[in-house]
């Protein structure tokens, strides 16, 4: 959990990074990551959101790539703070 807490803030980053300069190969490479962190919780949503950004990068059209990171962005910072608590408590 805290490796996750600590590390996905920077894989979120390398997304925005990504779509922002048009790398495919970077977005590709930081969609699968986080896909496999978040797949670690059994966070199937955030999982499912990844696998999208994975493919579209794989595809090569990015246009709605800004708009899946956003709502993983989202999902991923619900996790994260779920799993602080869960950390805390423990």
């Amino acid at each position: 959990m805290d490796l996750f807490i600590q590390d996905s803030p920077h894989l979120l980053q390398s997304l925005g990074i990504a779509v922002s300069s048009g790398d495919r190969l970077e977005l590709r490479s930081a969609a699968h990551a986080l896909k496999g962190a978040v797949s670690n919780f059994g966070a199937r949503h955030p999982q499912a959101l990844a696998a999208e950004l994975e493919e579209i990068a794989k595809a090569g059209d990015l246009k709605e790539a800004q708009h899946l990171v956003d709502a993983l962005t989202l999902e991923v910072d619900r996790l994260r703070s779920e799993l602080a608590h869960i950390a805390q408590e423990a």
